[in-house]
């Protein structure tokens, strides 16, 4: 239990849920809402910190479709290595082609901090109007 945050942990004494055998466990559950979480969330908007969330990318101008999506993809390994700190070996592949007007796309792969045998891996969708889907790849 002590690879939930603690508000979570909180959650979980008061309320213990019953998990069906295909869920997620508690921690993966818990890292994937909280990079989904830090990963939507613009840097600055959050009180706890002036650098908590994701600096603004999408009004660049002059940068072209490579420059952009290395802009990107040095940003979310940034934030997800400084605020998830269950994960290690941040690793963000850009998934985009040139086709892709309207959104990028990225495969973040990390290793879990307590046990680095095991990984985990998340598509990242950013559209045009900064809107961020991300999902669990599972096995």
């Amino acid at each position: 239990m002590a690879t939930l945050r603690l508000l979570e942990r909180l959650r979980y004494l008061e309320n213990p849920p019953e998990r069906k055998p295909d869920e997620l466990s508690p921690e993966i559950e818990s890292i994937f809402h909280h990079v989904k979480y830090v990963l939507g969330t613009h840097k600055g908007a959050v009180p706890i910190s002036d650098e908590y969330g994701m600096p603004d990318l999408f009004f660049s101008r002059g940068i072209n479709f490579k420059e952009s999506s290395r802009r990107m993809r040095d940003s979310i390994s940034e934030v997800i290595t400084r605020f998830e700190t269950r994960l290690r070996n941040v690793k963000v592949e850009a998934l985009s082609t040139r086709d892709d007007l309207l959104k990028q796309k990225f495969r973040i792969n990390a290793v879990f901090a307590r046990n680095v045998q095991e990984s985990i891996d998340f598509i990242v969708e950013i559209s045009s109007e900064a809107n961020i889907t991300i999902m669990l790849e599972r096995d």
